[in-house]
């Protein structure tokens, strides 16, 4: 017999990263008689960014593009806007790279920030100054909050 529980945690009303320790209980019953109880607790954190571990980047004529989702805690909203001016990227050591990094990023009328929005980047690359397996990070702001996006050129 196989059972399955979804727990419904309002990080909502969660402060930024704060822990929260939630407990729930399992009951086998039948005809009113408790066989058997499991009661477990886990602790779950509210952190107001998640974004893919590492975006693929493709090439394009002059530059490369990648896809992701960026979820951002308690924002809602629409908000469509390209992030280029204040774009930087890096490359492992750190070093600032002379390349225009462009962020894209579309949510629909309403759309809660913390299910994830479509974001795309497009860095200009015409002198190919990035070369496949390369690593880069690109960092921006939105909304006063900073972000890291760690991009890898794939192919």
């Amino acid at each position: 017999m196989n059972s399955k529980i979804e727990l419904d945690v309002d990080t909502k009303s969660m402060g930024s990263e704060s822990l929260v320790r939630v407990e729930f209980e399992f009951s086998s019953l039948e005809r009113g008689v408790v066989h058997s109880r499991l009661a477990r607790s886990l602790w779950i954190q509210n952190r107001p960014f998640t974004k893919p571990k590492v975006v693929a980047l493709l090439r394009d004529a002059d530059g490369w593009l990648g896809e992701f989702k960026l979820c951002v805690n308690a924002m809602v909203g629409r908000q469509q806007e390209t992030v280029a001016n204040d774009a930087v990227l890096s490359d492992e050591s750190g070093k600032i790279l002379p390349l225009r990094t462009q962020f894209e990023i579309n949510a629909a009328e309403g759309q809660d920030w913390t299910v994830g929005v479509d974001c795309k980047i497009r860095i200009d690359d015409p002198k190919q100054l990035l070369n496949r397996g390369n690593v880069v990070t690109a960092t921006f702001t939105i909304r006063g909050k900073i972000v890291h996006v760690k991009c890898i050129a794939t192919r």
